[in-house]
């Protein structure tokens, strides 16, 4: 089936080329709410059509049609750009993951920790869920505050990692240290 094209001024003319130009160069502005490429060039054609209705007579040569032409070409894009973009949802920040960057300052930070605190941390890091799932249960028997938690879950962490107790503090100072 061969479509017969509605505009039959617009197909083939140097408005269609410079409209498949333009639509080239700024999908990507629209790339979110448009189905595809037919469907800007649709909306390029209907731009056309307008201009052409409503300035179609008063323009007083073609150069001046041509010139309208990229205006209002340029102002619908920008429109449907302005749009696309207030109907895509935004991101709550806080639940954005960490950074790599902030990534990249912390493992920096820890390269200069000590063989010790390294096996602590990565024993911590790569826990299985079951150990992490123990850890849990038995700092939650207790009713504390978060950093008196976190200094139990540190020391439960030294002691599976076959260090002796006494040099958890240490490890905790040193860690301290070199995150500050």
């Amino acid at each position: 089936m061969v479509r017969k094209p509605i505009l039959p001024e617009f197909y083939g003319s140097v408005f269609e080329g410079y409209a498949t130009n333009y639509v080239h160069r700024n999908f990507w502005r629209v790339a979110a709410s448009a189905l595809d490429f037919e469907e800007a060039m649709a909306e390029a054609c209907y731009c056309y059509y307008d201009c052409r209705m409503r300035y179609g007579r008063t323009t007083n040569s073609a150069a001046q049609f041509m010139s309208l032409f990229k205006r209002a070409l340029s102002i619908w894009f920008t429109d449907w750009s302005n749009w696309d973009t207030r109907q895509r949802a935004v991101l709550p920040t806080k639940d954005i993951e960490p950074s790599i960057s902030g990534n990249a300052t912390l493992a920096a930070a820890l390269a200069h920790a000590s063989k010790e605190l390294s096996q602590v941390l990565n024993l911590i890091l790569t826990a299985p869920a079951d150990l992490l799932t123990d850890l849990r249960r038995d700092i939650k028997k207790t009713v504390d505050d978060d950093r008196t938690q976190c200094t139990k879950v540190f020391n439960r962490a030294v002691i599976q990692a076959g260090l002796p107790k006494e040099m958890a503090p240490k490890l905790q100072q040193e860690l301290m240290e070199l995150l500050s």
